[in-house]
């Protein structure tokens, strides 16, 4: 549970590869890191991170994070 509304996603992939947080494209940088800010709405909230190499295979997780004021 978390307090603010405003939430960095943080994540390392491998290089090269490509980052999506339910459906938006996350900035990746050239090592692997990713960082993106989200606004969470109050509640429960799911995110679905997609990790997808250059060779095209995924790797998915679920993430909840759940918000109170």
């Amino acid at each position: 549970t978390v307090e603010s509304p405003d939430f960095d996603i943080v994540g390392n992939t491998d290089k090269g590869s490509s980052v999506t947080i339910n459906g938006k494209i996350a900035k990746v940088d050239d090592g692997g890191l990713f960082k993106e800010k989200w606004q969470l709405n109050t509640g429960k909230n799911d995110l679905e991170v997609i990790a997808r190499d250059l060779a095209g295979n995924e790797t998915k997780k679920m993430v909840s994070i759940t918000y109170s004021l």
